[in-house]
């Protein structure tokens, strides 16, 4: 940040700075600065976060590789999973906090009950955030703090990859994406977190 309040990233060309310059930021007030907090690429197994964060995931159970959408992918089934030995997620655990989160996603043979996404600990809050049902259709699902808010996408195509998106916001609610088109949205509410850190669990039931 500038002297001015003037937001400014810097990055290294080999030869000199490339600056991107951003907003001037009001003193005494928190503004949310969007980045890739953490990402996966999956390639030879690996659940390095290839992120600014060094939020690296942790295997349990067996989880095996197949072909990904650009070169590998963690293929699943109902029992392994990703997460993480702690709770890496901060926003994740503050109401009306906005939050992206992006997968290729391919189901494979016949369809069953999966979630993709499940945010919460071992005892108390928890969320699907994002589940395919026994029928294959996509669910994102965000709380309200009273009921679940409920968004539906399209029936997942067997054996074909799709690039999922859903994002939240207090102005917005959930947005859910396909193949970065918008498919559909809930209309505004506030998410209501746990008021805690989460972890994140990729796959499992």
């Amino acid at each position: 940040m500038t002297s001015s309040g003037q937001l400014t990233a810097i990055s290294w060309s080999g030869s000199n700075n490339v600056v991107v310059n951003g907003p001037i930021l009001t003193l005494n007030t928190w503004t949310h600065i969007g980045y890739t907090y953490a990402y996966y690429s999956f390639d030879g197994g690996s659940l390095i976060d290839g992120g600014p964060n060094g939020v690296n995931g942790t295997a349990y159970g067996s989880l095996s590789t197949t072909t990904g959408r650009v070169n590998q992918a963690i293929q699943f089934n109902s029992a392994p999973y990703i997460s993480y030995s702690y709770y890496p997620f901060y926003f994740l655990g503050i109401s009306g906090q906005p939050y992206t989160m992006a997968l290729w996603a391919k189901p494979t043979g016949s369809y069953t009950q999966q979630t993709l996404v499940f945010v919460g600990r071992s005892s108390g809050w928890c969320v699907h955030f994002l589940v395919m049902t026994s029928s294959g259709q996509l669910t994102a699902i965000s709380w309200s703090g009273s009921n679940n808010v409920v968004v539906n996408g399209p029936i997942l195509t067997l054996n074909t990859w799709t690039h999922i998106g859903y994002t939240y916001s207090s102005t917005n609610g959930m947005r859910l994406y396909i193949n970065g088109n918008q498919y559909s949205t809930s209309g505004v509410f506030t998410f209501s977190a746990s008021t805690v850190p989460m972890p994140i669990i990729i796959g499992g039931d």
